[in-house]
């Protein structure tokens, strides 16, 4: 976002001419003491009206993204504790799961086989 941030510079000009030519369209004329004239932007940053308000939209949306960005990365490094270990729980109760069902389908087996021989 600084790549895309304009910087400008104020430089007043002085002149012995009565009415000179401004350089811009956005300057206006100030008359001084001595009679010379100073050329002034009508915006103290030589910029269009409505530039300004689009900066800001566009810093404040930057800064935003960036304040969501902090805000989610912190979360993340906060809560990988309790997620690893929620993780860890999770394997094992599959793993337990897993070694129950083995153990039911061999209990299963020799009960049909018991049937079968009753029969």
């Amino acid at each position: 976002m600084a790549d895309k941030l304009q910087k400008y510079k104020f430089t007043a000009s002085t002149s012995k001419q009565a009415n000179p030519k401004p350089t811009t369209r956005n300057t206006a004329k100030l008359a001084t003491q001595g009679g010379a004239t100073h050329t002034a932007p009508t915006h103290p940053s030589g910029e269009v009206p409505g530039m300004a308000e689009d900066l800001k939209a566009e810093i404040l949306a930057s800064i935003r993204e960036d304040l969501k960005n902090v805000i989610r990365d912190e979360l993340k490094s906060a809560l990988a504790d309790e997620i690893s270990s929620i993780k860890n729980d999770l394997q094992g109760l599959k793993t337990l799961i897993a070694n129950d069902v083995t153990a039911i389908r061999a209990d299963m087996e020799l009960v049909k086989t018991d049937v079968n021989e009753e029969s």
